[in-house]
């Protein structure tokens, strides 16, 4: 059924009003003329003018055209089929590839009719045209329900889908969880179990967790989770390899009664760039699958030396003992200006060169009324330009000049009064999970820790900053932090430090065999934070997704701008891939708006990638990543199907789980599905005729019509 409607934003009694004036109008141009026309000429210049002015007249009238369409129609049904490759694992019942396609094959007709909107799943989404047999390779890198299920939200929004069909194991192996998106998906689920839920003898290295990010020459921890299921008791022996290379290797004792183990390696890395780690476990004589048996890891290794400012407004205990810790930390130098007398440092007043140059600058009780406000501003400049700023307030602070600084702090200070407190601090439930604080110690470290000074101030966060610590008592701001890229910045809102050092360790109880160092804690992760977390780039590479199955095409794609953020479009972009011995070069196409991409078959295997952007010889930045192909690692963590993820996604959506041996319930469960029952759906067109182009044209054709007709009857 279709519907038209007119209206006006004007009363009509304007609009037959306005109609009359352009009648009287008409009539009053053509009633006589010189010379005089017959009656019939008369009529058809009037008319054309009356039409030409009653067209003008709508964009006052401002008409809106409606156009109304209802039909009815039976809601789509989205399937959804997992291609990923735990589809083709053997599991507890046999290999479940072959049992998956005759389920697909009794669902043939549920398939092909004519409302199904079909689409097989993995890391990503790819709807099918027409379902055919050979439409599943069972190959996909990863598993993002997810990201299926967001896919069929948003293909609502113009296609009418009344409920889901979803087939899989149950495993997702990436994105997000997909019971978050049940919660405003609104379209029943029906969930159809594929593989067997039993567990079978496996052992798996479940994750290998590390910083993304690590100094060349120094010690890291590195943690591998291993997993084991239905496997008897003995020693198997853990192996940690840096590409090629076997570095260590540990024993571990497994029991029955423990499923999960946690393994501690330290790694030093030996040269810089990106270093492929693998935690590897000896296949076992009862494991079903030992493709498992290994987890890859990619990290980055940063140059040993970096340049650290440390300025302080005075000597003090804070100071030796903060330079102290940073100083046993493996390839940084520090450079100190401590100041002296007047706008004089002991250690003379900073280069230019140095200010330039320097990775990251730490304030402590800094600045103070002698400090020479140019420097500010320089120190300012460069935190804007992406130098990290950690600052640590102090008795002596000057916060006048203090605000020079504000543009580029986590929080706007004021002193309320000259009267000096303590005040424990504590960590905030978001700051126990950053990585400047860390849940390596336990919460009593911190409570038993000595409190620090601080004056009465009035401490105002930005809207962008993170409280990760707050006063006790109080609740006020201890320690917050400010990273929206270029700028990142800290603020700890106390003083006396040392106290962490020299009063620490009688805090805590006498029992402790290895009470924690809380200020070389500190100290180390301020360092990670300020040096090793990831910058804002000129020059931007990712590939397309990070998992690629074989023989699908790799996709890079790159953004490069300038300092200013502009887009740069003459650009030369080229990406070196490496994968152990093998070496490939590629270059960028311009797509424009300062957008490169390229694409590239590769075999199976891990890559790590480095690409540069010049222009005109001069070089503009670099970024490096790595991507999978081929490989299925992140698949084969779990050999047996979970049933309850997919109970839960029918049961919250108001849909139903269903197994191989029930499976034949599904059609007489789609008829009673009230949300695939034919509905009507109504679309309504609006168009605003004074915006059309035709208004304009006819008003033109008009009036132009009646100057030739006066030109051509001598009018004047």
């Amino acid at each position: 059924m279709r519907e038209l409607h007119l209206s006006f934003a004007l009363p009509w009694w304007f609009a037959l009003l306005s109609i009359a004036i352009a009648a009287a109008l008409a009539l009053w141009a053509y009633a006589r003329t010189r010379p005089a026309l017959e009656e019939r000429r008369r009529l058809l210049l009037g008319s054309l003018r009356f039409l030409a002015l009653v067209a003008l007249l709508l964009a006052l009238w401002q008409p809106l055209m409606s156009l109304v369409s209802s039909t009815e129609q039976a809601p789509r049904l989205a399937i959804l089929l997992d291609n990923s490759a735990s589809m083709a694992l053997r599991d507890a019942s046999g290999e479940r590839a072959p049992h998956y396609r005759r389920l697909l094959a009794q669902l043939e007709p549920v398939l092909t009719a004519p409302n199904a909107l079909v689409a097989r799943f993995d890391a990503t989404v790819h709807p099918l045209n027409q379902w055919h047999p050979d439409s599943l390779r069972l190959d996909g890198g990863a598993t993002d329900i997810a990201y299926a299920l967001r896919w069929v939200a948003a293909e609502s929004r113009t296609t009418p889908i009344g409920a889901v069909l979803l087939l899989s194991d149950g495993v997702p192996t990436a994105g997000g969880s997909p019971l978050q998106e049940v919660a405003t998906f609104g379209k029943p689920i029906i969930a159809v179990l594929v593989g067997d839920t039993t567990p079978v003898a496996d052992l798996a290295v479940h994750s290998l967790l590390s910083n993304e990010q690590l100094l060349l020459g120094s010690t890291a921890p590195l943690y591998a989770t291993i997993r084991a299921s239905n496997m008897p008791e003995r020693s198997v022996t853990v192996e940690l390899w840096e590409n090629s290379r076997r570095l260590a290797q540990q024993q571990l004792q497994l029991r029955p009664e423990q499923s999960e183990y946690t393994l501690r390696f330290e790694y030093t890395p030996e040269r810089e760039g990106l270093v492929r780690l693998s935690i590897r476990i000896a296949p076992q004589p009862e494991e079903l699958n030992t493709r498992n048996n290994s987890a890859t890891r990619f990290v980055e290794v940063l140059r040993a030396q970096r340049r650290i400012l440390l300025f302080a407004g005075s000597p003090s205990p804070d100071l030796a003992f903060l330079r102290q810790e940073l100083e046993r930390i493996p390839g940084i130098a520090i450079s100190t200006f401590v100041h002296k007398q007047g706008e004089e440092f002991y250690e003379g007043v900073p280069s230019e060169a140095l200010l330039r140059t320097a990775d990251a600058a730490i304030l402590l009780d800094f600045p103070i009324r002698s400090t020479p406000e140019p420097l500010l501003e320089r120190l300012a400049e460069r935190a804007r330009q992406g130098m990290p700023i950690a600052w640590i307030a102090g008795p002596l602070l000057d916060y006048g000049k203090l605000r020079r600084l504000e543009g580029v702090l986590p929080m706007t200070l004021r002193l309320v009064r000259q009267s000096e407190q303590t005040a424990q601090l504590l960590p905030t439930p978001f700051g126990r999970s950053h990585p400047l604080v860390g849940s390596e110690l336990p919460a009593a470290a911190w409570e038993q820790q000595p409190p620090l000074f601080r004056m009465d101030w009035s401490v105002q966060p930005k809207p962008e900053a993170q409280v990760l610590a707050l006063s006790s008592p109080g609740a006020e701001p201890m320690l917050l932090v400010y990273d929206l890229p270029p700028l990142r910045s800290l603020a700890l809102l106390g003083y006396g430090i040392h106290r962490w050092k020299l009063l620490g360790f009688a805090a805590l109880p006498q029992q402790s065999p290895s009470p924690p160092d809380v200020l070389a804690h500190f100290a180390r992760n301020l360092l990670q934070w300020l040096l090793l977390s990831p910058q804002q780039r000129l020059v931007r590479i990712r590939p397309g997704k990070p998992f690629y199955t074989a023989g699908e095409p790799v996709e890079f794609w790159a953004t490069v701008v300038d300092p200013t953020g502009a887009a740069v479009d003459a650009a030369t972009v080229q990406l070196l891939l490496s994968s152990g011995e093998t070496r490939q070069e590629l270059l960028l196409e311009p797509l424009g708006g300062g957008t490169y991409r390229a694409q590239v078959q590769l075999p199976p295997g891990y890559y790590a990638f480095q690409g540069t952007a010049t222009l005109q010889g001069e070089r503009l930045g670099s970024d490096r990543g790595t991507v999978t192909v081929g490989t299925h690692e992140l698949e084969y963590r779990q050999l047996h199907a979970d049933a309850a993820l997919l109970r839960a996604l029918a049961e919250r959506s108001g849909g139903a789980l269903l197994t191989a041996s029930t499976i034949q319930e599904l059609p007489e469960l789609l008829k009673r599905l009230p949300a695939l029952r034919p509905q009507v759906f109504t679309q309504r067109r609006e168009i605003a005729l004074w915006h059309s182009p035709w208004l304009l044209s006819v008003v033109i054709a008009l009036l132009s019509s009646e100057w030739l007709l006066r030109r051509r009857w001598r009018l004047p």
